[in-house]
């Protein structure tokens, strides 16, 4: 089954792993990415349209959650940087 452009897009956005920075690049990427969504949510019917719903808060958490865990290392590292600089 050949996969659609939008399909192809997605994976790719999901696939990369940018780290801590972000790109221009990436950000018109994204920003192209929710115009045509917006786009393809109007053409899509109500079945179809709960599904990419459904696809985006999934996504919208699977960014939450990365977020966190960043969170998490930058709080550790703090906090092993305080302790060395009290000792």
């Amino acid at each position: 089954m050949k996969k659609s452009a939008i399909d192809q897009l997605f994976e790719w956005v999901l696939a990369e792993d940018y780290g801590f920075h972000t790109t221009c690049e990436r950000d018109r990427l994204l920003m192209r990415l929710s115009e045509l969504s917006a786009v393809l949510s109007g053409a899509l019917g109500e079945g179809s349209r709960k599904q990419l719903d459904e696809f985006c808060l999934a996504y919208d958490g699977l960014v939450a959650e990365e977020g966190e865990i960043y969170f998490k290392i930058g709080l550790r590292l703090g906090l092993k940087l305080a302790a060395e600089c009290l000792n």
